[in-house]
């Protein structure tokens, strides 16, 4: 009986990541998504999400983007705050002229190690921002696809029993938006956290190649690695960033 009880429980944590359970709202509640040019004709990508994760709160950050090539040189901020209902925003303001001017290498790598959840991309660049945590920018002939991968050191306690896991879902149909979220674990310090990535509204056409994929939902690992988040978003804690 109590072993159904937590099976439960878990089936219940992938609901949340993507829809509501038993009265529970999406870890993820929004996502906006739109592009901007400013004067010197950089383009510019800025994503908002809010996210629900339960007793995690976010501190309040601001964190340059800046390049590996010259440190000088800023490539956008990411912003990280919570609201008084108690959940978590996660913003980003990119220059993608500006990282593709800087030709970064190519880098498709969670910070864990393991495979970014997109398929079909020419190629991937990352820049870091705040120790082990990555914005991403890909792309194909017809679309630009974008990510965020944050470190969050209170994960450290999951992955100490599942390193190297991934759990990515889609985003419900009522986002508007075409993508991603869900959690990575790795065997290190720092290297497990929370991913975002999705399609750049202006750049995308029917022939896109692009493909998001879902990881982890139904396997044994993933299920046990939704235990875990359940288990610790019950905590109430501000989660510290790597």
């Amino acid at each position: 009986m109590k072993r159904n009880t937590i099976f439960g429980l878990l089936i219940c944590w992938s609901s949340l990541l993507i829809s509501a359970c038993g009265g529970s709202k999406s870890i993820l509640k929004s996502i906006t998504v739109k592009t901007d040019t400013d004067s010197s004709q950089n383009a510019w990508v800025q994503m908002d999400a809010t996210l629900n994760m339960g007793g995690l709160k976010f501190p309040a950050l601001s964190l340059p983007i800046a390049s590996p090539n010259d440190p000088r040189v800023i490539l956008g901020q990411i912003q990280l705050q919570t609201t008084l209902d108690g959940n978590n925003i996660i913003s980003a303001d990119v220059n993608v002229t500006e990282i593709a001017k800087y030709r970064l290498g190519q880098d498709s790598r969670l910070p864990n190690g393991g495979q970014i959840p997109v398929g079909g991309l020419n190629g991937v660049v990352a820049a870091r921002f705040g120790g082990n945590s990555k914005v991403y920018i890909g792309s194909t002939d017809k679309q630009i696809v974008m990510g965020v991968a944050i470190a969050i050191k209170e994960f450290d306690s999951i992955s100490r029993y599942l390193p190297g896991a991934n759990l990515f879902l889609p985003f419900s149909a009522k986002q508007k938006v075409n993508g991603l979220a869900g959690v990575f674990t790795g065997s290190q310090s720092g290297t497990s956290g929370i991913g975002i990535f999705f399609e750049v509204p202006n750049t995308v056409t029917s022939t896109s190649s692009a493909k998001f994929l879902a990881t982890g939902e139904n396997s044994s690992e993933g299920i046990a690695l939704q235990g875990q988040l359940y288990q610790l978003s019950r905590k109430s804690k501000v989660v510290n960033i790597k």
